[in-house]
């Protein structure tokens, strides 16, 4: 079962664990329980992402047939199955709620607010985190399917690839101002 966890997130905890270091060297952190809270803040946001799968199981589409295995899976405790089970359906579902452009954007304002407004390093390295790790998960998508368009299942047309290109400019040059607050 961790090896199976470290092969599905080695990736995505790399990516945290350089933006743990990054926010670090901004901070010029030197009290101790503030790195704990941004280990704690990056870990959280690592997987935080993946409960869309259990939102999705349980809430917003229970009859579905990933749905039903996934249940299946876990009333026999088969923990591992059920995660290599997500691990090879994930690109099947459509209309996740926190794998969307929609959600990206509300974290971007939201994100913004937490760098502004509070001292909360737990809270400012979740978002970042968040934000980091979604794009990974589109760029991982890109790289298997050379397509993103079930990321933009809100706007019920696919946008065009220059209209691709200036959101993902725009949210990276965001996401660097962002991480400049930290």
């Amino acid at each position: 079962m961790i090896r199976l966890l470290f092969s599905k997130y080695k990736y995505a905890l790399l990516l945290s664990f350089v933006l743990c270091v990054v926010i670090v060297a901004i901070r010029l952190e030197s009290r101790w329980y503030n790195f704990i809270f941004i280990i704690l803040g990056a870990l959280f946001g690592t997987f935080l992402l993946d409960s869309d799968y259990i939102f999705f199981t349980y809430f917003i589409d229970p009859k579905h047939y990933f749905s039903v295995n996934i249940q299946h899976l876990v009333k026999q405790r088969n923990f591992s199955g059920a995660l290599q089970y997500i691990n090879y359906h994930k690109g099947e579902l459509r209309g996740l709620p926190l794998h969307s452009t929609l959600f990206q954007v509300l974290l971007a304002i939201v994100s913004l607010y937490i760098m502004l407004a509070t001292k909360s390093v737990f809270g400012k390295t979740l978002t970042l985190v968040m934000m980091g790790q979604i794009f990974f998960e589109q760029a991982q998508d890109y790289m298997e399917k050379k397509d993103i368009g079930n990321w933009f299942w809100v706007l019920k047309v696919k946008p065009a690839k220059e209209a691709l290109i200036f959101y993902f400019a725009l949210l990276g040059v965001f996401f660097l101002y962002l991480l400049s607050l930290a």
